[in-house]
């Protein structure tokens, strides 16, 4: 725009001189300073176009180098996406890794605490049984006073029918056959139901 305006001012100036010259007689300082002006804008126009061609250039550059910075930036942008989802994913294993272990915990500390409890009970209760069966022992009237030993003596030497009874099985009558009765006799008989 610069260049066209300094033309047109070039072409004004030259115009209105060489009509003033051509009126007066001729002189050859005003074709060689309209020569020389011609020259100069001629040489400005080269300058000017050179400039905007460099100008043209680096501008291109720049837009070039504003798109290769753009798409570098929209792959960092996906790949931190990315990565950042990758992050929450293990996030969420762990998590949920946590809950399965603290889970796992509680049940066994639960289990813990039942069994403890029992073991603690049995414990409590075994002198308890082993009264009783000694109690029990002193309630049943026998005329024989060793029938206690006869009996332990029995139980030890038929131990699969002391585990058969441990486990709520019963003998047959046929297999109590060889079991020996205690038999009652007198009007001492005293039994756990009529206390």
């Amino acid at each position: 725009m610069m260049t066209k305006n300094r033309s047109r001012t070039a072409i004004l100036l030259v115009g209105p001189m060489s009509f003033i010259a051509g009126c007066s007689e001729p002189d050859g300082r005003l074709a060689q300073f309209a020569e020389q002006a011609t020259a100069q804008q001629a040489a400005q126009n080269r300058d000017m176009s050179r400039a905007n061609q460099q100008l043209t250039e680096a501008t291109q550059r720049l837009i070039e180098r504003e798109a290769a910075a753009s798409q570098e930036l929209l792959a960092h942008q996906q790949q931190l996406r990315q990565d950042q989802a990758e992050v929450g994913r293990q996030r969420d294993l762990l998590e949920q890794e946590r809950k399965q272990a603290a889970a796992a915990r509680q049940t066994e500390s639960k289990w813990g605490a039942i069994f403890s409890a029992a073991a603690f009970v049995l414990a409590a209760l075994s002198p308890l049984v082993l009264a009783a069966i000694a109690l029990s022992a002193s309630w049943w009237p026998s005329s024989d006073p060793t029938s206690a030993d006869s009996l332990l003596d029995f139980f030890t030497t038929h131990p699969s029918l002391l585990a058969e009874t441990a486990h709520g099985r019963l003998p047959t009558p046929r297999e109590s056959s060889s079991v020996p009765r205690i038999e009652q006799t007198g009007a001492d008989d005293r039994s756990p139901a009529s206390d």
